[in-house]
């Protein structure tokens, strides 16, 4: 079966695996964040507006997940934010990011935005960005780490 892509809101009984894999993948940069944590904001992303969150499905099983909010942390006005973007380690490679971003994308040029903000917390990541369009904008600070702030329009 092909990979599908839907809205969390469609999905609630997925939020706890998808806590736990957000731990695995992401939570380096949430240290303190529980698992309770995590799907206390994934049941506030039960929406089929911004926030809202997009999930990765091979067949009923979730594989991947990103959001979209106003804001992801920073203190900042540019809104709307990519973030929480994760895919399961035996699914990666194989552009599922890809479908999950351009759903976000989608979405947030539906609701009348014309840019797409994330930041990056590895200096690793930006090249990937960078690669499939978004420009780097400048640096900040999440948790005490430099974080690469990027755009891309919609």
């Amino acid at each position: 079966m092909p990979i599908t892509i839907d809205i969390l809101k469609n999905h609630p009984e997925s939020i706890s695996t998808l806590a736990q894999q957000w731990l695995l993948t992401i939570g380096k940069w949430e240290p303190d964040a529980s698992h309770e944590d995590i799907k206390k904001w994934l049941h506030e992303w039960l929406n089929e507006s911004t926030p809202m969150a997009f999930v990765a499905f091979d067949s009923d099983h979730p594989i991947g997940m990103c959001s979209l909010q106003f804001n992801d942390g920073l203190p900042s006005t540019l809104m709307p934010w990519l973030g929480d973007l994760f895919v399961f380690p035996e699914y990666q490679r194989r552009k599922i990011s890809v479908q999950l971003m351009e759903a976000a994308k989608y979405q947030a040029k539906l609701q009348g935005f014309h840019s797409l903000y994330l930041f990056a917390p590895d200096q690793t990541i930006p090249n990937y960005y960078m690669r499939l369009g978004w420009q780097k904008m400048s640096e900040d600070r999440y948790n005490g780490q430099v974080v690469t702030v990027m755009s891309c329009e919609l």
